[in-house]
């Protein structure tokens, strides 16, 4: 994968969409948001996800639903899209 983003914060984790290859989510250490890319097109974030300004320790895609994303941030919250 090449994701240049504009802090140039390495990537920390990766979360693969099971139901739908074509997508994959991430963040970056010390980030307080999550990026989904299409692998189609790597090198362009395909949608910046927020938090409520912590940061993101976990993400994972719902086993169910090809859609919904899940993220745990450094304060306990838990974000769903």
């Amino acid at each position: 994968i090449i994701f240049d983003n504009e802090n140039s914060t390495p990537l920390l984790r990766l979360s693969w969409n099971k139901l739908d290859k074509n997508y994959v989510a991430a963040f970056g250490s010390d980030s307080n948001s999550v990026i989904v890319m299409d692998l189609r097109k790597p090198s362009v974030c395909c949608k910046e996800l927020p938090t409520h300004g912590a940061f993101v320790n976990a993400i994972a895609w719902a086993p169910q639903s090809r859609s919904h994303l899940l993220a745990g941030t450094e304060d306990g919250g838990t974000l769903i899209w």
